[in-house]
């Protein structure tokens, strides 16, 4: 085939193999082109790959559909704003009396406040822990402030001592974070290189070594529970990790971790394909299996997991085929993974007549976790929401017509961002991280609880793009709307 002019090709060839080797600059001057390449140079994929690309945003930071372009360029200009809990300083200003004071151990910060010392850090993402935050920037450094492990003795650990204002988790020279999650008390994350990190204070953080039986694997993923981590390799593998161990100030010394194949956990769909076979069939012949330790419906032969989400104890696991899992890492032991650990929840869930083919690069379903929270999100713009406890066969509280990419979990408090760069919240006032100011002469709490979620006046003039909530606290990463024009 040959042509004249490269308008000539058709679109799926221009979308797929030239216009994604296009850098930023050279897509904007090619849309002036021609209406034709005005339209193409809009897509919103193509924007996804280059601010992922550009500015490091990880994958799994939200389910975003719209708004990337608009996304592009204006990154450099994030504002990180934090709100809720701040008797022990969690919130990262400087200062004292910024909140009120609600009863002895309680100040709330009712409304968001920037976080100016990170203004022109280039903030690209944000996590909450149970006392604490942690940021990624565009270069790949993270920034903590609050207190890591607020219940350890400040002579057993280092990570009990309290962090005013952001400060850079240490990590050596040359290492490039792009994706982070928090935990209660720890910390993880993933490196370009594909090297995992974790930490329980921020001077000293240790890398792990996957077991050697699959260290040739690639980690594509890293998420905290509160008790360990859970690592995804691109073979689809779920790999547990345990907590970083608490450094004491007398003993600053840490060694790499390296995970031995008989003490850690792995799970993979294959395998529990094949446990979940074997006790299907000695069920059939036994009345000594019950069944409720076999899965609602056998695995899919070929499935594999290709997204994680960690909750206290459990992990959340999304297939390539669409099916959403529940993985208690709690109970995993390193010699089988055990369909008795795990459920599937079925509603949640692509339905049997429609198989998925979710890939790590272009997902059509989407998970987030924290705590005993999740949501499964679909392209269709439907989020559900579930607790950790809930039944096999549990049907969604559904999040519609919102438009929201990307629900984050506070102990009881829930936020979503939206794809219009929206942020609502509801659930319980928690100190004030619902972010809707303080009670009125007359209410009290209670009376601030919000069933539904309700749009927090403060952000009407921003276009917020990342969330990251925990405990009883709330942060968000905004841009002004005046810069998106």
């Amino acid at each position: 085939m040959s042509c004249s002019v490269i308008s000539e090709l058709p679109t799926d060839v221009l979308l797929n193999n030239i216009l994604t080797e296009l850098d930023a600059l050279s897509l904007t001057q090619l849309s002036l082109t021609s209406r034709l390449f005005g339209e193409l140079c809009r897509d919103e994929l193509l924007w996804k790959r280059l601010v992922l690309e550009d500015f490091h945003i990880p994958l799994d930071a939200s389910f975003r559909q719209l708004g990337w372009k608009n996304l592009y360029g204006r990154l450099n200009d994030s504002r990180v704003y934090t709100w809720g809990e701040n008797a022990d300083s969690r919130l990262g200003h400087p200062g004292t009396n910024i909140g009120v004071h609600r009863f002895f151990n309680s100040e709330s910060v009712s409304t968001p406040l920037e976080l100016t010392s990170l203004r022109g850090k280039h903030i690209v993402d944000i996590v909450a822990g149970g006392w604490s935050f942690h940021a990624l920037d565009k270069h790949g450094r993270v920034w903590m402030w609050g207190t890591l492990q607020r219940e350890a003795s400040r002579s057993r650990s280092l990570g009990s001592r309290l962090v005013r204002e952001p400060t850079l988790v240490l990590f050596p020279e040359g290492t490039h974070i792009t994706a982070i999650s928090a935990g209660r008390a720890h910390a993880v994350a993933l490196a370009q290189d594909g090297s995992v990190w974790h930490w329980s204070n921020i001077w000293h953080p240790q890398r792990v070594y996957l077991p050697t039986t699959i260290d040739s694997h690639s980690v594509v993923q890293v998420t905290a529970n509160w008790g360990c981590s859970s690592v995804l390799t691109d073979h689809g593998e779920l790999v547990v990790i345990p907590l970083p161990k608490m450094v004491p100030p007398t003993e600053p010394v840490v060694r790499d971790l390296l995970l031995d194949s008989e003490q850690t956990p792995m799970i993979s769909l294959d395998a529990l394909r094949q446990d979940d076979e074997l006790r299907r069939g000695h069920y059939q012949q036994s009345s000594t299996t019950e069944s409720g330790q076999l899965l609602a419906r056998p695995v899919l032969e070929g499935d594999t997991i290709v997204q994680i989400a960690g909750m206290e104890h459990e992990t959340l696991a999304l297939s390539r085929f669409g099916r959403v899992y529940k993985v208690d890492v709690n109970r995993a032991t390193p010699v089988l993974a055990s369909a008795s650990n795990v459920i599937e929840y079925i509603h949640f869930s692509a339905s049997p007549d429609r198989q998925e083919d979710n890939h790590r690069s272009h997902l059509q379903r989407f998970i987030s976790a924290s705590f005993h929270s999740f949501a499964v999100y679909t392209l269709d713009g439907q989020v559900r929401l579930g607790k950790h406890d809930d039944p096999y066969d549990q049907h969604p509280k559904v999040l519609s017509n919102q438009g929201a990419c990307k629900v984050s979990f506070g102990d009881y408090h829930f936020g979503a961002l939206t794809n219009q760069g929206d942020l609502l919240t509801w659930g319980a006032f928690s100190a004030g991280a619902l972010g809707h100011g303080e009670p009125e002469d007359g209410q009290d709490e209670e009376d601030l609880h919000r069933e539904t979620p309700q749009k927090v006046a403060t952000f009407k003039d921003m276009y917020v793009f990342a969330i990251g909530f925990g405990g009883w606290h709330s942060g968000v990463l905004a841009i002004p709307k005046k810069n998106l024009a």
